[in-house]
């Protein structure tokens, strides 16, 4: 027996329209940032869906680990925040592609 495909719902629309792909977790939008390098180690969690997180930026390491992508204006907001390519937040919120880094000039 033949298995259907299921159509995407952002088929048809502008490269970087934000639509959620895939399974949605239920857990609201939240950040870990983790800063690392020279001879530290900071981890400190933020609500997303209450604005942008104030991160430090400076030598060494920030990952940003996002939990709970589905929220368009959440995820809008966060790429406003950080100046995410709107293709790059369309990727984010398609969770059922692989996994993939992209390199950009200032993030990953």
């Amino acid at each position: 027996m033949r298995k259907l495909l299921q159509q995407s719902t952002a088929a048809g629309l502008e490269p970087g329209t934000l639509v959620h792909i895939g399974e949605r977790a239920p857990e609201r939008p939240r950040a870990m940032v983790t800063r690392y390098g020279d001879g530290r180690y900071e981890e400190q969690q933020f609500d997303l869906s209450e604005g942008c997180p104030a991160i430090e930026t400076g030598p060494g390491v920030t990952w940003i680990n996002v939990v709970g992508v589905g929220d368009q204006q959440v995820l809008e907001r966060l790429g406003a925040c950080f100046g995410l390519h709107g293709l790059v937040l369309e990727d984010i919120m398609n969770t059922d592609q692989r996994v993939k880094v992209e390199d950009f000039a200032d993030y990953l």
